[in-house]
């Protein structure tokens, strides 16, 4: 079978994703973070001031996150890179 190659721009994917059902969406924004952030994250726990200090930041409390949690932090840091 052949393989079919497709190009798109950034702004393409975008709008596919916008597309999705919104836990869709999630699941994706969920799998880019953890890919992107991932080892910011196992970093963060070597780290504890830092992650403690981002967290906090954000009025979250760094200690009584759990990893959904933590990942959640990740995907809105994510955003804000993107947004800059």
């Amino acid at each position: 079978m052949p393989t079919i190659t497709l190009t798109l721009t950034d702004d393409q994917v975008v709008e596919l994703i916008e597309q999705l059902p919104p836990n869709q969406q999630s699941l994706v924004y969920q799998r880019l973070a953890k890919k992107k952030w991932g080892r910011w994250i196992e970093a963060s726990q070597g780290t504890d001031d830092e992650a403690r200090r981002l967290a906090q930041a954000r009025g979250l409390d760094w200690d009584t996150l759990n990893e959904d949690e933590r990942m959640q932090l990740a995907n809105e840091l994510v955003h804000e890179e993107r947004g800059r």
